[in-house]
C-alpha cells in the first residue's frame, strides 16, 4: 500500500506523512515544502517533480509494480517514526525549544 498527497502548497510539517508512515505505508510526495526532508530522513518513499502529473503517475506505478520495495520503505519509515516522531518526543522537543527561547529572552532582560 502507498500514500500520496500531491500538495501544491508548501507544507510546513506534513503531519499526514508521519501518520501514513506510522501505519507502515510508503509515501509519494512532491519535491516541495517539507516532503524532501521528511522522505530523506525516513527513507519511507519517493519524490516526484511538483505539479508534474506524469512524474506522479510514474512514481505511483513504480511502487505498485514493486510491492516489496513499497513495503520495505513503509516499514523502515514506521520504525523511524516510532523512534523520532511520536507525539511525546515531538512535545518534548517543542518544550525544549520554547525553554531555550525563553532563557535567551530572560538573559536579554536581565
Amino acid at each position: 500500500d502507498l500514500f500520496s498527497v500531491p500538495a501544491r502548497m508548501r507544507e510546513p510539517k506534513g503531519i499526514y506523512l508521519l501518520e501514513a508512515w506510522a501505519h507502515g505505508l510508503s509515501v509519494i510526495g512532491p519535491q516541495y515544502g517539507s516532503f524532501p526532508e521528511l522522505i530523506s530522513h525516513t527513507g519511507g518513499g519517493i519524490l516526484f517533480e511538483r505539479e508534474n502529473v506524469v512524474k506522479l503517475a510514474e512514481a505511483i506505478e513504480s511502487l505498485l509494480k514493486d510491492p516489496d520495495l513499497a513495503g520495505e520503505m513503509g516499514q523502515k519509515a514506521k520504525r523511524i517514526v516510532g523512534e523520532r516522531y511520536t507525539s511525546e518526543i515531538m512535545a518534548r522537543a517543542t518544550l525544549a525549544s520554547y525553554s531555550e527561547v525563553l532563557a535567551s529572552y530572560s538573559e536579554v532582560l536581565a
